[in-house]
C-alpha cells in the first residue's frame, strides 16, 4: 500500500472522528 494514500485515509478518519467520534463518545 502506498504511504501517501494510507496517510490520506488516516487523515480523513481522524477528521471524521474529530467531528462525529467526539460527540459519539460524549453520548
Amino acid at each position: 500500500m502506498d504511504m501517501d494514500a494510507r496517510s490520506r485515509i488516516l487523515e480523513a478518519a481522524i477528521r471524521e472522528f474529530a467531528q462525529y467520534g467526539y460527540d459519539g463518545a460524549r453520548l
